[in-house]
């Protein structure tokens, strides 16, 4: 017993390790984009008395009061964040590099009750840990938001796990913990759909708890609903435009996750008119084809959760029309299902040196798009 805890100490230490490497560049970074309105500006975050004002006034997210967003855990970090340091720029950054190292630890941890080996929940946790894609997450702070969402649901995930081993009182956990993610983050009420897919892969059924969880769920969106209608009634393009772009959109997130170079902090990319464009066909077929085979093989229940994890995950900022048709921010909940898949697959092979120079490269490219948002 004694040996096992002690290599997997080894194990969490290495994607700390990993990660820290990756991102010991990020401290001496200023603010970005919405920081301005969203923290510098906003009077809200200055002052601890306002935490219990978060959770029940969406206009203290800005000093804009046209910005309002249900966000309450999210500026309650902002506010002991001020409260410990002012806007002084180290702390706050200091906060998000934190929560990645915590997220990192989390998917590594999880990954086996999931059903991965000791081999594969350290290539998740290392890969999720030093991915370059995943650096506009920490070095954005107003991107906290992911972060914070991220770790509660992937908390909710070690929950459930639990919940399997018999304790049911875990659900309690579980049912905390994804509040919590909703109260970061809108993106977290993909998480129902997700574990659904979980329980029916494994056979595992807890139709209560889910009933519970997609309630919550109904709870989340009636309570947003002036925000959330504003999005969907009101709409920056209509729905033909919005979908056939996220088409192409899920192209470009996918090519960014398997190949992280070229990234930009504003994406170039262009709306699509019509579904039968080229260019949205071609988006399709390829995506269409990566579902085929992953269904092929429907034996593995981690890599088919992790690629369905990545595509869910994805579903808020296609179904909902936003300003910015694509932003890589947006694949931090969805990469670490990524992460779980591929690491599935490389633990198939024979790794040797090569999952080493890959590391290396992925930790180089990270630290250098530090450099850009620096």
């Amino acid at each position: 017993m004694e040996q096992i805890a002690n290599r997997r100490g080894w194990a969490l230490g290495l994607v700390l390790v990993c990660a820290l490497l990756s991102y010991h560049n990020v401290l001496w970074h200023s603010f970005h984009y919405d920081d301005e309105h969203s923290i510098l500006e906003n009077p809200h975050v200055r002052s601890l008395a306002n935490v219990p004002r978060f959770f029940v006034d969406p206009g203290t997210f800005s000093g804009m009061p046209e910005a309002r967003m249900y966000r309450p855990l999210l500026l309650a970090t902002y506010a002991g964040n001020y409260a410990l340091g002012g806007y002084a720029p180290m702390g706050w950054h200091a906060v998000n590099l934190l929560l990645h190292l915590v997220n990192a630890g989390l998917l590594w941890s999880l990954a086996p009750a999931l059903g991965a080996s000791r081999r594969a929940a350290l290539i998740a946790g290392m890969l999720f840990a030093v991915h370059p894609v995943l650096s506009e997450s920490v070095n954005y702070v107003s991107s906290r938001s992911s972060l914070l969402a991220t770790g509660c649901l992937l908390l909710a995930f070690k929950g459930f796990g639990a919940v399997i081993q018999g304790r049911h009182r875990a659900w309690l956990l579980v049912a905390v913990t994804y509040l919590g993610a909703l109260m970061a983050k809108s993106i977290a009420i993909v998480f129902p759909p997700i574990l659904a897919l979980y329980m029916g892969l494994s056979c595992r059924w807890h139709k209560k708890g889910l009933l519970g969880l997609t309630l919550l769920s109904g709870f989340y969106v009636v309570g947003t609903k002036a925000i959330i209608g504003k999005a969907l009634f009101e709409p920056v393009r209509g729905p033909v435009q919005q979908w056939a772009t996220q088409i192409k959109a899920g192209v470009y997130y996918v090519s960014k996750a398997a190949v992280p170079v070229g990234l930009s902090v504003e994406p170039q990319f262009a709306v699509a008119d019509s579904f039968f464009s080229l260019p949205v066909l071609c988006s399709g077929l390829l995506l269409l084809s990566i579902a085929l085979l992953c269904a092929m093989g429907r034996h593995r229940i981690l890599l088919v959760l992790g690629v369905c994890w990545f595509a869910i995950g994805l579903l808020p900022s296609a179904l909902v029309p936003l300003h910015v048709l694509v932003n890589e921010h947006r694949l931090y909940l969805p990469m670490a299902g990524w992460a779980l898949a591929v690491a599935v697959l490389l633990d198939r092979g024979q790794l040797g040196r090569i999952w080493l120079v890959v590391l290396l490269l992925l930790m180089a490219l990270t630290v250098q798009r530090n450099e850009v948002w620096r």
